[in-house]
């Protein structure tokens, strides 16, 4: 069995017989092939680059509204958040965010899937899978989806909702809304 040194020795040996190898593919290596590839692009005449375009200069609108009221700039007084709380108090129709929200609530209207109907004592319950794929039973009553949707029915068909939306001024208004049954 060779000693370290022997095996060191070896090694530097075998090193050294192999770098004329490795140098004589690399000098005598005939790069013709690219030499003549390389004359051939240059020789090429350039193509033709279209101007730059000319540009319209950019003329400012100016807002002529006399006598109305300007959209662009805030009055006093007038921002979006006081407009929305003024219009909620007014008495009319909001959602109740003292109630404590239910798990449905949090997936959007779409993502839920009506899946069966079950009948308990005379009662209608849906049977509705959410978008992590957990079954949920759901009765009349019951809220679901992101938009405040409260459940007003249950048929063999579909579960129908009335879903309650905000409008660009902070009006709360009604919409129906229903999940048809997946088969």
């Amino acid at each position: 069995m060779p000693s370290r040194e022997e095996k060191r020795l070896l090694q530097v040996t075998a090193l050294i017989l192999l770098m004329p190898l490795l140098n004589g593919c690399l000098i005598n290596r005939d790069n013709s092939d690219l030499t003549q590839y390389l004359s051939e692009i240059n020789s090429r005449s350039g193509g033709r680059i279209p101007p730059v375009p000319d540009f319209k200069p950019y003329e400012p609108f100016p807002y002529t509204g006399t006598g109305e009221r300007n959209p662009f700039k805030l009055e006093e007084g007038d921002n979006f958040l006081s407009t929305l709380t003024t219009q909620e108090d007014d008495g009319g129709l909001k959602p109740d965010i003292s109630r404590r929200r239910e798990a449905l609530e949090k997936f959007p209207l779409d993502s839920l899937r009506h899946v069966g109907v079950l009948e308990q004592n005379g009662e209608q319950w849906g049977i509705v899978v959410d978008s992590d794929g957990i079954v949920h039973r759901v009765g009349v009553g019951n809220y679901l989806g992101q938009n405040h949707g409260r459940i007003t029915s249950i048929t063999e068909t579909r579960i129908e909702l009335l879903e309650l939306y905000r409008n660009e001024r902070g009006k709360w208004f009604e919409q129906t809304g229903a999940i048809s049954l997946i088969e």
